[in-house]
Order: structure tokens, then C-alpha cells, then sequence
């Protein structure tokens, strides 16, 4: 009787550590996410303001890839979501603003509206629920993505109008962010064909940060980047911008 007794309590402890597993894998894939905005600040605040920008997006696609790994494994939960909304926090909300500023680039008053609908956003992603593989709002991601990438116009405007032109590409996605517009998930299309595509854009793209990262970062592939993110914050959502009564709602009810 011992011997199954011990037979069938080794048999239980591998259970619960490949359980265990199914939730550390994805909550370790998360924190990667937190972990690139700090170390975004962290080049930022010692002047390294390219490395800064190449951490937003190694949080990206490590926020990018958490879902699909839970989802795949079985293994999502309510604590990863929260999880998952605090390091979207530091490294799509904070970060970006850190950026911007430190370089002079647009004016505390247009970072504070940025940094305020971001918030917004991710409290709204938190407690209202979206249609299926969709999003209510420009994802915080993507608004990141697109806002740091607008440094690649600089080589084609004079430094004033490019100023001028990321505060609108700013205040643009803070505004997207907030509305009741929807968008695609990215890696959440309902075909098969679909998805294939998703994949190939997103690697497609992870391959044109390392040439970025290679070429000195040279602004040729940084404004590839910028094409891919507007064309999905202008294009993949709703025709058209709309605050209904449940997009009012979602911010102003208490309770």
C-alpha cells in the first residue's frame, strides 16, 4: 500500500508542476513585457533615446505573444489579464511619454493627454468586455508602436513641422484610443489563411527592428514601421469614429 501511496502522490506533484507550468510560461512571457518599458526608461533617463524606442518594442512583441501562449496552453486567467494591464501601464503608457519628452519632442500638455487616454484605455480593457477578436479602442500597443515610430519621419521634415506632426500622430492615437472604434487582435484572425498573414506582418516586422538595430538605426526601417502601425490604426478598425452610450459608459459609470 505505501508503495502506491508513493506511486500516486509522485503521480499528483508532476500534475501540479505541469499545471504550474501552463501558467508561469505566459506570466513569464508577460513580465518580459514590463521589463522591456523599464529598461526603455532606464536608456532614456542615461540618453540612449534609440535603445529606448527598440525596448518599446521588444515589450511589444513579448506583449503580443503572452495571449496566444495562454490561449494555447489553456492557461488564461483573471490574474494575467491584470498582470497583463500593469506592464501594458509602464511600457505603453509611461514609457512612450518618457520618450517623447526626454527628446523634446512634443509638449507636456500633449504627453499628459497621451499618457491619460492610455490609461483609460487599459482600465476600460480591464472592466468592458469586447466584441470577439476584436478591440474596443486603439489597443495601447499599437498607439505606442505608432506614436515612437513617428521619429522616422524626422529625415523628411524640417525639425519644427516634424514636431508638429507627431503631436498630431500623438494626440491622434490618444484619442483612437479612447473611442469606441473596433479593431482587429492582432494573431486572432478567425481563419486559417488570416492568421497565416498575421504572422508573417509581425515577423516581418520583428525582422525589420533587427535590421534597424544593425543599420545604426537607420530611419529607412524605423519609417517602414511607422507605415505598418498607421495603416492599422487608420484602416483595420470601423469605417467611421463613434461614442455611443456604451463607450460613455465604460468610463463614467461607477460601480
Amino acid at each position: 500500500m505505501n508503495n502506491n501511496f508513493s506511486s500516486s502522490s509522485a503521480t499528483n506533484e508532476g500534475r501540479t508542476l505541469k499545471s504550474n507550468f501552463r501558467y508561469i510560461l505566459p506570466t513569464i512571457v508577460t513580465l518580459m513585457n514590463a521589463i522591456g518599458g523599464l529598461l526603455a526608461i532606464y536608456a532614456v533617463f542615461n540618453g540612449y533615446y534609440m535603445e529606448g524606442v527598440l525596448w518599446i518594442f521588444f515589450g511589444f512583441f513579448a506583449d503580443t505573444f503572452d495571449g496566444p501562449i495562454a490561449r494555447h496552453l489553456n492557461a488564461t486567467s483573471k490574474f494575467g489579464a491584470e498582470l497583463d494591464s500593469l506592464c501594458d501601464v509602464i511600457t505603453f503608457g509611461i514609457a512612450p511619454f518618457v520618450v517623447l519628452f526626454a527628446m523634446n519632442r512634443i509638449s507636456i500638455f500633449i504627453s499628459f493627454i497621451y499618457i491619460l487616454c492610455a490609461l483609460l484605455r487599459l482600465a476600460r480593457f480591464g472592466s468592458v468586455q469586447s466584441p470577439p477578436r476584436r478591440h474596443l479602442g486603439l489597443a495601447s500597443p499599437m498607439a505606442a508602436i505608432w506614436v515612437v515610430s513617428s521619429i522616422g519621419l524626422s529625415p523628411f521634415f524640417s525639425p519644427q513641422i516634424a514636431d508638429i506632426i507627431l503631436s498630431i500622430i500623438v494626440f491622434t492615437a490618444s484619442i483612437l484610443m479612447i473611442s469606441t472604434r473596433h479593431y482587429h487582435k492582432i494573431l486572432a484572425a478567425a481563419s486559417f489563411k488570416l492568421r497565416i498573414i498575421e504572422w508573417v506582418l509581425w515577423l516581418s516586422t520583428g525582422v525589420i527592428l533587427i535590421f534597424w538595430w544593425l543599420f545604426a538605426y537607420d530611419d529607412v526601417f524605423i519609417f517602414i514601421i511607422w507605415l505598418i502601425s498607421m495603416g492599422y490604426a487608420l484602416f483595420l478598425g470601423a469605417p467611421f469614429l463613434k461614442w455611443d452610450d456604451r463607450g460613455a459608459k465604460a468610463f463614467f459609470q461607477k460601480g
